[in-house]
């Protein structure tokens, strides 16, 4: 302003000329307020839509940095490439280098976390053929027992193994797959004998514990009537079985007592009842006393 009115004192200009001159001096200075500098992008003064556009290597310079705001106390991104900084700003700022856009480093991959499993998962069905495979092996080693012993002998196996309730499923269903894959004749029915043998020594035990069950569980003054259906199984091999039985519960002393108590009483009954069947006479009045009832 002072060397305008110096030089509107010294020389001879009209006030035309001096509104121009006016002019062109604030255009200038408003052209050099808002040339941004190398450290911030926005002018301090002025307004924007007085701003041009950023040469291409200043706005280079400036992209993706982060400054502090001059008005507002928060951090704001300073414009880049591809976004003006105004609404109102031309669109030349767009047209930057690529070259000069910050390209983003590709991820380096991520280390794997400890708290993953880093072992090999161990599939069911492969435990499930494993385990298979051992109990193979078990059912072998009975059969090759069974094949072994007599068969007098594999009543007391069955009686004394407490595994074999268990098993005998198992037992029976490897045999079967044995005669089946074998390609001798003999030997493919030596096992089948051995199936049916076996078969049926097992039933025997069965048939002898329920009989022995229903005793247990009946009250002392239905026993006789419990013999007298039952006296068919009450023979040798009922009483052979029993023995067995109390060979086996020698470290249970009260299961022991019970069994021989049971024995002792069961000979009775049945000497006893085949003493009645044998007399004609006690048979003729027993049947009379029935048809009385």
């Amino acid at each position: 302003l002072t060397l305008i009115l110096v030089f509107v004192g010294t020389t001879s200009t009209s006030w035309k000329q001096f509104d121009h001159l006016c002019f062109a001096v604030m255009l200038a200075w408003q052209r050099r307020s808002y040339r941004p500098c190398c450290t911030c992008s926005r002018s301090s003064v002025g307004t924007r839509q007085a701003m041009v556009a950023w040469p291409a290597p200043r706005q280079a310079h400036h992209a993706g940095a982060w400054r502090p705001a001059m008005r507002s106390g928060t951090t704001e991104a300073a414009p880049t490439a591809s976004q003006p900084s105004s609404p109102s700003e031309p669109a030349a700022s767009s047209t930057a280098a690529p070259a000069s856009a910050p390209t983003p480093s590709p991820a380096a991959p991520s280390p794997p976390s400890p708290s993953l499993h880093t072992e090999a998962a161990v599939s069911p069905r492969k435990e499930a053929a494993l385990t298979l495979e051992q109990y193979k092996e078990i059912y072998d080693r009975l059969i090759a027992i069974f094949q072994q012993r007599p068969r007098e002998d594999w009543k007391k196996l069955i009686v004394f193994s407490k595994q074999w309730p268990q098993h005998q499923a198992g037992v029976f269903d490897r045999v079967k797959e044995l005669a089946d894959k074998e390609a001798d004749i003999d030997k493919k029915m030596g096992l089948r004998k051995l199936f049916r043998t076996l078969q049926g020594v097992n039933e025997e035990v069965k048939r002898y514990n329920t009989i022995l069950e229903k005793f247990l569980t009946a009250n002392h003054d239905e026993w006789e009537a419990i013999v007298a259906v039952y006296r068919g199984d009450l023979q040798k091999p009922f009483f052979e079985h029993m023995q067995c039985l109390v060979a086996a519960a020698k470290d249970d002393k009260e299961r022991l007592e019970q069994l021989v108590l049971i024995n002792t009483r069961l000979v009775a009954l049945c000497t006893n009842h085949d003493s009645v069947a044998a007399d004609e006479d006690k048979l003729a009045a027993a049947a009379e006393g029935y048809r009385d009832l």
